[in-house]
């Protein structure tokens, strides 16, 4: 099975930057979360970094993105 993302350009250029540099925002993100895991883990973190950790995976499941799918 084959997957082919097309754009019109220059008309489509913002979309077609987003689609190449998806792994990096993915990339990004997982570092985001892993950071947040760690500072909350091993309690290098106040109840506001666990309240964003919490807000962060709110995001991401309403979007229906799991940063630990691969």
């Amino acid at each position: 099975m084959k997957a082919i993302l097309e754009f019109n350009l220059p008309d489509d250029a913002g979309e077609h930057d987003r689609a190449v540099h998806a792994v990096d925002w993915y990339l990004a993100v997982y570092d985001i979360v892993q950071e947040l895991r760690r500072r909350v883990k091993y309690g290098d973190a106040g109840p506001e970094v666990q309240d964003l950790q919490e807000w962060v995976w709110g995001m991401l499941n309403d979007r229906g993105l799991d940063p630990e799918r691969e």
